[in-house]
């Protein structure tokens, strides 16, 4: 068992978000890192004082009532090895409290097994569930909190099951600088995952991130259009540059920085690029971004030594709530 074990994580590690690929294959549970969207990977996961949407709450609830709109999105993946994987998400604020849910799913392909004796058979590899709720409050001017509850379920080469639960939990504070945030969270915090007798352990990270965020000039917005409805003002707005940097600590004491960059164009369109410093493999990723109204179509391209290069495509669509 152990041996299929090893085999489908080492399928599994392959296709994960970057600065999450340093895991060894003692680590169970690793559809818990498959929340990321195209956005936050694009932007190498310096995500945890990532505001604005949905994609920051994945590595930081507190990061939940920073929502500009309600939102929700879908992400389908196929990687190599016919490894498919598939995000679902939902997310709502007024500002004071968050709410968001998620459900995350891997089939990570087919495994041949060869037994000692009789036939050889082909099986799924690994089949995972991954379900979350996040709440998030802003319990001041400026500070944030947020917590999430996932459960996972697991099966193994259609032999072993396992299920367990895990927790995130995050602050967020706006520093002395307008724009400045500084994030911090606890990711997969909980018990191992165990398949008959053998437990790994979750891959629980810690992080701590700074972000930064400018606006063009308030006379370079557009006019046009401002008397429709909002949804047709979005791209009349100014653009905006963002930038973060995170210093992420895996639960084996092995530290990553990771770093991204966002410039948009007056909710026109986006473009992205993140990067991974330190660890044994080093990495770049990037990424565009479009909006048509109420809605966004995101892309990310991460470099996969050895590998073909990951694409991922995220399509999102915001509402307000407020009857507008």
């Amino acid at each position: 068992m152990r041996r299929i074990a090893n085999r489908t994580a080492g399928i599994v590690l392959a296709m994960l978000p970057f600065a999450a690929s340093a895991i060894d294959t003692r680590t169970g549970g690793l559809t818990l890192l498959e929340t990321a969207d195209a956005r936050a990977t694009a932007l190498g996961e310096a995500a945890t004082a990532l505001t604005g949407d949905l994609s920051g709450v994945a590595y930081n609830p507190a990061t939940l009532t920073t929502l500009e709109y309600a939102q929700f999105l879908s992400q389908f993946e196929a990687s190599p090895g016919n490894v498919r994987t598939g995000l679902l998400g939902a997310g709502w604020t007024n500002q004071r409290v968050g709410l968001a849910a998620s459900v995350a799913y891997l089939d990570a392909g087919t495994i041949d097994i060869v037994p000692t004796l009789g036939p050889a058979e082909t099986r799924r590899a690994q089949q995972d569930f991954v379900g979350s709720l996040s709440a998030g409050a802003a319990l001041a001017e400026g500070f944030r909190v947020g917590v999430t509850g996932k459960f996972l379920s697991s099966r193994l080469a259609e032999e072993a099951s396992a299920s367990t639960v895990a927790g995130d939990a995050g602050i967020l504070v706006n520093l002395f600088v307008p724009g400045l945030r500084l994030g911090a969270s606890a990711q997969n915090v909980g018990a191992g995952v165990k398949y008959l007798s053998v437990e790994d352990p979750l891959p629980t990270f810690y992080r701590v991130g700074i972000s930064f965020e400018a606006r063009s000039p308030e006379e370079e917005a557009s006019t046009v259009g401002l008397g429709g409805p909002w949804y047709m003002q979005m791209g009349q707005g100014r653009s905006r540059f963002w930038g973060g940097a995170d210093a992420v600590i895996d639960r084996w004491g092995a530290v990553v920085g990771v770093v991204g960059f966002e410039w948009e164009l007056a909710r026109r369109a986006a473009l992205r690029l993140g990067g991974r410093v330190g660890g044994e493999d080093p990495g770049v990723t990037g990424g565009v971004g479009f909006w048509l109204q109420r809605w966004r179509l995101d892309y990310s391209i991460q470099l996969v030594d050895e590998l073909t290069d990951r694409h991922r495509f995220t399509l999102s669509y915001f509402w307000r709530t407020d009857g507008e």
